[in-house]
């Protein structure tokens, strides 16, 4: 089975994300991303707990308008999550065990 979904503002959320959306327990968030030493996105414990055991039951395919360097940023699908595939730039690079596809950029 394929499991396919969009992150932002669907599995992961920014700052902004949850100032505009509100998140009254904050301490029920997971951080995903990261840059410079500095949190960037956050999931909820429960999305994650839910994705994790998705993973080893699926393919899971993360799919972004993010670009490929965006991407990357999101730690887990390097460090704790198994994904095989990802889709970033809108569909323009397809990743393969995190490297970009060369055929399909070409």
């Amino acid at each position: 089975m394929i499991f396919a979904s969009d992150l932002d503002r669907t599995l992961i959320f920014s700052e902004r994300a949850l100032a505009e959306l509100g998140h009254p327990q904050r301490t029920n968030l997971k951080p995903v991303e990261e840059r410079d030493g500095k949190w960037l996105s956050y999931m909820t414990a429960n999305a994650y707990y839910k994705l994790e055991q998705l993973c080893l039951n699926a393919m899971f395919v993360p799919v972004t308008t993010r670009t490929t360097e965006q991407f990357r940023r999101i730690f887990i699908f390097r460090n704790e999550l198994p994904i095989t595939y990802a889709i970033t730039s809108n569909g323009a690079n397809i990743l393969y065990k995190g490297e970009l596809l060369p055929e399909w950029s070409t």
